[in-house]
């Protein structure tokens, strides 16, 4: 604490000091997580292994807890700030991906999916999530993958000659019995032997999966319009999306990393750097839109009702 470390006399006392009280916490720590853990392998030993136990065991972990998940955070107003600072951030970067992607699934699925369902779906799915709970692991966004996927399922159908929404549908009912079935059986227990490098390679698959979208799209422009020698050509507009790219990327680092630099204090930096993504985006749509205005960069449309259809399981034999 910082009473313990102010009653040091010299830097070496100060720094054995520093080390006993990091190593107090690390211990107090570890001794939560150990308890809580035996705690968890009691109730386990307590049910023995049946079906749907380790759901069951599940529920009674998380039902004491399940209103303070919700709550905790709005006590005080650093927990508010950064409620609000997380609401921002998740807007800008669940909803640009959102549009991005949704204009590939009209593309790949020829309108049958818009940009529209991809985010009335992710908002569902999100909010679902909250409700209900799930494991750190789970990416609840729309990805490559699900997009390549989408697309297979769009080619078998109608190279089969049968309806996408059903056959999209009955997709992801096989998928969520798998899911089910592994709660019911326990297989999500074989998450405790996954480490932090776990989730990291997924964050990486993500980021770079991202990352290489943004090239192709950069690539795609300058490919298409930057050339001299047709009508077509527009290499004003390759080089504003090489810069609007770049000004995000570099501006959005530069605020995040605010949080490391020696002005005000430690909340504030923290404040900024939580907003470091949607001041980014801002601030370069503002650029693209009004101090490049003369440079045609094209609108994003979207003129197709939004419309909930019913899956026709006749549609798609066995």
């Amino acid at each position: 604490s910082s009473t313990t470390t102010q009653r040091a006399t010299n830097p070496k006392e100060f720094a054995h000091i520093f080390g006993l009280e990091v190593h107090r916490i690390y211990t107090e720590q570890r001794a939560g997580e150990e308890k809580a853990l035996d705690a968890d392998q009691e109730l386990g030993e307590n049910g023995g292994w049946c079906f749907g136990n380790d759901l069951i065991n599940d529920i009674k972990r998380r039902a004491p807890h399940y209103l303070s998940d919700f709550t905790e955070g709005m006590k005080t107003c650093a927990g508010i700030q950064k409620i609000i600072s997380t609401i921002f951030f998740l807007f800008f970067s669940l909803m640009m991906p959102c549009i991005a992607f949704g204009v590939l699934f009209s593309s790949i699925t020829h309108g049958i999916i818009d940009v529209r369902k991809v985010i009335l779906s992710q908002a569902l799915a999100g909010l679902l999530f909250s409700i209900f709970g799930g494991q750190h692991l789970l990416i609840i966004r729309t990805t490559i993958p699900i997009t390549i996927f989408t697309k297979v399922i769009y080619s078998i159908s109608d190279a089969q000659e049968m309806d996408f929404h059903t056959f999209y549908a009955m997709s992801g009912l096989w998928s969520s019995i798998f899911l089910v079935l592994s709660s019911l059986t326990g297989v999500s227990n074989l998450m405790k032997y996954c480490s932090r490098s776990t989730e990291e390679i997924f964050a990486l698959f993500i980021s770079i999966a991202f990352s290489v979208d943004a090239i192709k799209f950069v690539a795609h422009e300058f490919d298409d319009h930057f050339c001299f020698d047709s009508a077509e050509c527009n290499v004003a507009k390759a080089l504003l999306s090489l810069i609007l790219l770049m000004g995000t990327v570099l501006i959005g680092c530069e605020i995040y990393n605010f949080r490391y630099s020696p002005y005000l204090t430690h909340s504030k930096r923290s404040l900024v750097a939580d907003y470091a993504l949607p001041v980014a985006v801002l601030l370069m749509a503002l650029a693209g839109s009004w101090l490049f205005r003369k440079v045609e960069m094209g609108t994003f449309k979207d003129d197709n009702p939004t419309n909930f259809v019913f899956v026709e399981w006749g549609k798609v034999s066995a």
